[in-house]
């Protein structure tokens, strides 16, 4: 009989296992920062730039308004201002074109939105159906802008959520909202600060999202 080879153990040493340890440590991070940069390359540059896109429309629409849909700025008289709601009335007294619009503030489920709503042009603006103070409001209207839906929630910077005006006299003192009615013409600026956030499915803390703060200001000049 020969004798058994005899067989050698080796095991790894404490130098072998520092270097793959740190070996494995680099790769993950490596490949965490990838993952990472991905992310922010195809996922939240988009939506920040459809979040400023949506933020910078809806201050364009409210302010400056659309083609026979006149914005902020050629108010003739206010109707009603509060923090979430602000309505006017355009055109000359005597004209047909006069028109009632609103922008509202409001909660739409877990998002919030703004909408806008006008009475036709030379429509009967001052009998039924009576709104606030007896002046004909329109209600529902559309999403501004029109593509701000879905997964896109327009709302204040800062609490109540709806609460995306602020209004100064000529002296450029904030005035109390909801403004009085005896007092709607003394305003003389708007102020309006918006939230756009944009998620990647449902609205909640875990989404994949972005988000763009805007803010601008109007004066009202009471013109016709």
């Amino acid at each position: 009989m020969f004798p058994r080879a005899m067989v050698e153990k080796k095991g790894f040493t404490l130098i072998e296992i520092i270097v793959t340890t740190a070996i494995i440590s680099i790769l993950a991070a490596t490949s965490v920062a990838a993952i990472v940069t991905a992310i922010q390359l195809f996922i939240h540059m988009p939506m920040e730039m459809k979040a400023r896109s949506a933020a910078d429309a809806a201050l364009r629409c409210m302010i400056d308004g659309e083609p026979g849909k006149r914005g902020m700025r050629y108010a003739a008289e206010v109707l009603e201002a509060t923090n979430s709601l602000f309505a006017y009335r355009t055109g000359y007294p005597t004209n047909k074109d006069k028109m009632n619009v609103k922008f509202e503030c409001a909660a739409s489920g877990s998002r919030y939105e703004i909408r806008r709503s006008y009475t036709a042009s030379g429509a009967d603006l001052d009998t039924p159906p009576p709104h606030a103070g007896g002046t004909y409001l329109p209600s529902g209207g559309d999403i501004i802008p029109y593509y701000a839906s879905g997964n896109v929630s327009t709302e204040a910077q800062s609490t109540p959520l709806t609460g995306i005006f602020t209004y100064y006299d000529a002296s450029g003192t904030q005035m109390s909202a909801p403004v009085a009615s005896d007092q709607l013409n003394d305003i003389r600026r708007v102020e309006i600060k918006i939230n756009v956030k944009i998620g990647a499915g449902a609205l909640t803390a875990q989404s994949i999202g972005s988000s763009f703060q805007a803010t601008s200001s109007v004066d009202i000049k009471q013109y016709i």
